[in-house]
């Protein structure tokens, strides 16, 4: 599987690590071989070689890092979003806007489920704090 990555990361032109302390936890082996016979982009090889084996990525010390789905959820990023043309052009509110992102998400969040990211507004910036895939 390493041999794999590495080749895919040379590929697409990034530098892609393995968090092997992830990997041994579920049980997926160093040695772990891959079987796929597929045409298309690396990075579509990528996602299926990672579907394959239930396995994601998340960017981590500006790289992309081979994890588990328990890993990258345990990751959040904090993000802030410049909303002040989508409130001055839309009907939307401060309040209606984090309403709207927190219904239409399917994250935790932790003024809905007592865990998981943030989301605050203020002068127009929306502050979001959440794992990488929400």
């Amino acid at each position: 599987m390493h041999e794999a990555i590495a080749y895919l990361g040379n590929a697409l032109g990034i530098q892609i690590e393995i968090d092997d302390a992830a990997l041994d936890e579920i049980g997926l082996l160093d040695d772990e071989s891959i079987n796929l016979t597929m045409s298309g982009t690396s990075s579509a090889v990528l996602k299926q070689i990672l579907g394959n084996l239930q396995l994601t990525w998340i960017i981590h010390d500006d790289m992309l890092l081979v994890t588990t789905f328990e890993v990258a959820d345990e990751n959040q990023v904090a993000v802030v979003a410049d909303t002040r043309e989508l409130l001055a052009t839309s009907r939307l509110t401060d309040a209606r806007l984090v309403e709207t992102i927190l219904n239409e998400t399917s994250g935790l969040w932790e003024d809905v489920d007592g865990d998981g990211g943030t989301i605050e507004t203020a002068g127009g910036l929306t502050f979001i704090r959440q794992t990488q895939s929400m």
